[in-house]
């Protein structure tokens, strides 16, 4: 996995990112469908915890990648998850790629009832595989790469708080990304995977490493109107 110069990090060692640096790629809406490509990034949950599945908006000409939604489930039910996943998916018929967490076997439970032509990949968070991960990430933020919805939410606070949250250490020469105790990182992780996607897919240069685009969202990409096909209306749900 590649190595890369982000020395902002050795420079706030307890935290990984801000509010402040997170909010300013805060633009945009919430998207629940799309025939444009996107990733997906689904972290699953044990028993304690949740299942998220990020879908992102993947980068197009002067469009910097957009979180289009998220998604949440309590709980280890994978037969109802995997439907319901399988379910939001269809309203993204041009998926690209959908990088699933199995590190601890979980994932690999709604993995297997996906439909087999899913562009999915078993993604096992191991510790030099998060490490690269998290360096994306953390490159993506400071150089504000990406988008996501401007909304009054929930799933908004709750990425944007469990981001904010997240500790930062170095193993050795590895690095680590973990939220405090008691907290969670759900909605972190879920993004950072697939973010994954977006790297490996659009921004890898010819030396296996990820390169970033342009650094600040022009006033064209908060009033893009250009995406007819793209319905933002929340779908009924009773």
């Amino acid at each position: 996995m590649p190595t890369m110069n982000i020395g902002m990090i050795t420079a706030r060692p307890m935290n990984f990112c801000t509010l402040d640096e997170l909010s300013q790629m805060r633009m945009g809406e919430l998207i629940f469908e799309t025939t444009l490509p996107v990733v997906a990034g689904l972290d699953t949950a044990r028993i304690t915890d949740s299942t998220i599945l990020t879908i992102i908006q993947a980068p197009a000409m002067n469009i910097k990648p957009h979180v289009c939604m998220w998604a949440e489930w309590q709980g280890d039910n994978t037969k109802v998850q995997a439907k319901e996943v399988n379910q939001i998916l269809s309203n993204f018929p041009n998926l690209q790629l959908m990088n699933i967490d199995t590190l601890h076997g979980i994932g690999h439970g709604i993995a297997d009832m996906l439909p087999t032509n899913l562009p999915i990949v078993r993604y096992p968070m191991e510790p030099v595989r998060q490490a690269w991960m998290w360096q994306i990430v953390r490159e993506a933020i400071v150089n504000r790469s990406f988008t996501y919805p401007d909304v009054q939410e929930p799933e908004r606070y709750k990425f944007e708080e469990q981001m904010t949250e997240l500790h930062t250490k170095y193993i050795g020469d590895k690095l680590k990304v973990e939220a405090p105790s008691g907290r969670n990182d759900d909605y972190a992780d879920s993004f950072a995977l697939a973010w994954s996607a977006i790297a490996e897919l659009y921004y890898m240069s010819s030396d296996n490493t990820p390169s970033h685009i342009s650094t600040v969202p022009s006033d064209a990409e908060k009033n893009n109107k250009e995406q007819e096909v793209v319905r933002r209306i929340r779908p009924h749900t009773g």
